[in-house]
């Protein structure tokens, strides 16, 4: 398992002091947390965080294989036909980009996560555009021809569908 080449190099000065401190805290304070994953004889406990992206893509692994499971599940129900299946997360992971985990700071990989929407009738596609969770339920709206509510004058956001006029072929 490789670490991303910004785990090899120090964190620009152009980066926002208050996220280079935190890597420098984060990090030092990841590590004597978890003695177990990061032995301090190891490059600097280096070893740990290659394991710990293993154990992450592992377990997206193993959420690939059940999404598979329902996916056939609802074939064999014959119900496939008639499910829009929407899958999605809540945030991405840094895995050791600029020596940092989780999601604390908006770096690219923190911030793009999966959207898969299968919808019966429609064929397949990738979106270049960016999108947000905020456009999933007027998309789902719209897939099941049903009237999209607008945003209160208060709201910041106009939530749109994701791509538009997606009805359905059958």
């Amino acid at each position: 398992m490789t670490l991303p080449d910004t785990w090899y190099r120090a964190m620009e000065e152009s980066v926002p002091l208050r996220y280079r401190r935190l890597h420098a805290a984060y990090a030092g304070k990841y590590v004597a947390e978890h003695p177990h994953w990061f032995a301090p004889n190891d490059e600097g406990g280096w070893k740990g965080w290659k394991d710990h992206k293993a154990r992450y893509w592992g377990l997206c692994t193993l959420v690939d294989k059940y999404v598979g499971k329902i996916l056939t599940r609802l074939e064999e129900l014959g119900l496939a036909e008639d499910t829009i299946v929407v899958y999605t997360a809540d945030h991405g992971h840094l895995l050791g980009e600029h020596r940092l985990l989780n999601k604390r700071v908006p770096y690219e990989p923190a911030v793009q996560i999966p959207l898969v929407i299968r919808v019966p009738g429609l064929r397949p596609r990738r979106l270049a555009t960016a999108v947000s969770h905020v456009d999933l339920v007027p998309t789902l709206l719209e897939l099941l021809d049903q009237p999209i509510c607008k945003a209160p004058a208060w709201s910041h956001c106009s939530p749109t569908a994701i791509w538009p006029q997606t009805r359905r072929t059958s």
